[in-house]
């Protein structure tokens, strides 16, 4: 895959701006980088905060050669080269929250959300979007209150744009290393260490896909293991143990259970 990056001070969102350039017929490895955002997009439908803070919002085009059912390898795969750049530029170890989610000093630093568009009549991928938003630094005034988890690599210092372009140069090295190995996981072991689910009890969310205002189930489970499909191995207190498979749940760190 080659990279073409295309950097932008501000975007509506960089998710948006690419998938109107894959419509167009954008090749495979173009990447949109941004500074700002002013309609950032999480999952769920649900808005990401990202303000001008020298932080990094970008998103990368693939036209993957295997099936939709296997797109959670991309995100996967991004979450994991996040991480490796997150520890180059640091010397810390970052950790992945099942699926999507970067933590580094206990706060959540990343997100990643992947689009995609699917042929109605072959059913196979036409393109997909990867976007990875990442919080180098605090953002003028911090967080908003509404996002207690929410935090950044670098803390409340000055924006350095010689580490961000560091950051983002490693995070498409690495992606791209893996993803010309898909549908094959060589990153599988990578992602399972730096999982700091493995082991924990949880509350797990059942249709919250479908019905994201309602929280309509919230059962308690112990994580076991992520397993080579990626899914996130856990086990009810009744002993039944479920894969769980990503856009089917959302998972919630209990702290009193």
């Amino acid at each position: 895959m080659i990279i073409n990056l295309i950097n932008k001070d501000t975007v509506t969102s960089t998710n948006t701006v690419l998938k109107e350039m894959a419509e167009s017929g954008a090749a495979e490895g173009t990447v949109v980088a941004a500074k700002m955002q002013t309609a950032g997009k999480g999952r769920l439908g649900r808005s990401f905060f990202s303000p001008d803070s020298g932080s990094i919002y970008m998103s990368i085009l693939v036209r993957p050669r295997f099936d939709p059912d296997k797109a959670t390898l991309l995100t996967t795969a991004a979450a994991v080269a996040v991480a490796f750049a997150v520890e180059e530029v640091t010397g810390k170890e970052a950790g992945i929250k099942w699926v999507n989610d970067i933590y580094f000093n206990d706060k959540k630093v990343c997100g990643i959300l992947t689009e995609g568009q699917i042929n109605p009549e072959s059913g196979a991928i036409e393109y997909a979007i990867v976007g990875i938003g990442i919080n180098l630094y605090d953002p003028e005034g911090g967080f908003p209150a509404e996002l207690p988890n929410a935090g950044s690599v670098f803390g409340r210092v000055n924006a350095d744009d010689a580490i961000r372009q560091r950051v983002i140069d490693k995070v498409l090295e690495v992606f791209d290393r893996y993803y010309a190995q898909l549908p094959f996981p060589a990153f599988l072991s990578e992602y399972k260490n730096r999982s700091f689910l493995i082991g924990k009890r949880v509350l797990v969310h059942k249709n919250i896909k479908l019905h994201p205002e309602k929280d309509n189930e919230a059962i308690p489970a112990i994580v076991l293991d992520v397993d080579e499909k990626l899914r996130l191995v856990v086990r009810y207190d009744d002993g039944k143990t479920e894969g769980l498979s990503t856009g089917e749940v959302s998972v919630v760190i209990a702290d009193n259970m």
